[in-house]
């Protein structure tokens, strides 16, 4: 209960100090890919499945960052429609 072995908790504590002395900066990708308001969601998602990233900013025809988009966002978009269309063409549960 409580007890690390002597070896976990030096890994803790290296694992501990690299977080410390990293920063945004040094993780951060400089050549952000972005999408725009109006592209469907099928190019966006194509977009970030070609640059192999979980998220892109959306930018407004001001070119400043309006939100993001995440692979999050895509699975609850699929969970709610899944659930709606069950909800209008399934309204009986079935019992197996």
């Amino acid at each position: 209960m409580g007890f690390f072995s002597p070896q976990k908790k030096h890994s803790c504590l290296v694992l501990k100090r690299l977080m410390d002395a990293v920063r945004a900066g040094d993780l951060m990708t400089r050549e952000v890919v972005f999408v725009e308001r109006t592209p469907p969601l099928d190019s966006v998602a194509e977009t970030m499945a070609q640059h192999n990233i979980s998220g892109v900013p959306v930018v407004g025809e001001d070119g400043g960052l309006d939100g993001m988009v995440s692979e999050r966002d895509f699975l609850k978009l699929k969970s709610s429609r899944f659930l709606l269309f069950e909800q209008l063409y399934c309204p009986i549960p079935i019992c197996f």
